[in-house]
């Protein structure tokens, strides 16, 4: 992955040398788009020049589907939605997430991930509401889960 360079100035890439991030916001590609389309997507992307992809892993607002936190194949995040269970991650959504992560590695793309958008107080958009009602160890949980998850070169 990239990192600051000694000076803080710039990122450079794992051999040193400065690396200049050409970042695309598909912030939802995980919900909306199907498995060809992210294949579509990233290789287009790619040939346009860009070398890395900002994106949530999960989404609480801005999707086609309905509810809006639901993916493309229909698959919520969590087996246990009402209340959330953060701990109980739902396989066949976060293999749709793996298939959007191991195909940018294939591409040599950085993703740039926020794992969950959080909003803010009563705006509805994020996860504020149900992260706000769940337990220091339902958290917990998921934050093990995603670390042990994506460790990939790829992310950051």
């Amino acid at each position: 992955p990239p990192s600051a360079h000694a000076s803080g100035r710039y990122f450079v890439d794992a051999q040193g040398n400065p690396l200049f991030l050409q970042i695309d916001a598909g912030w939802s590609a995980e919900l909306n788009l199907t498995t060809t389309e992210i294949t579509t997507y990233l290789t287009t992307r790619k040939s346009q020049g860009f070398n890395a992809i900002i994106c949530e892993f999960i989404e609480h607002n801005y999707s086609n589907q309905t509810p809006l936190y639901r993916n493309v194949n229909g698959d919520d995040p969590f087996t246990v939605m009402s209340p959330v269970a953060f701990q109980s991650p739902n396989e066949a959504y976060w293999a749709h997430v793996d298939f959007l992560v191991n195909k940018a590695l294939e591409l040599e793309m950085l993703l740039i991930v926020n794992p969950c958008y959080f909003g803010f107080q009563g705006g509805g958009q994020g996860w504020y509401n149900e992260m706000n009602a769940a337990s220091d160890a339902n958290l917990f949980a998921f934050g093990v889960f995603l670390g042990t998850r994506y460790w990939q070169p790829n992310i950051d």
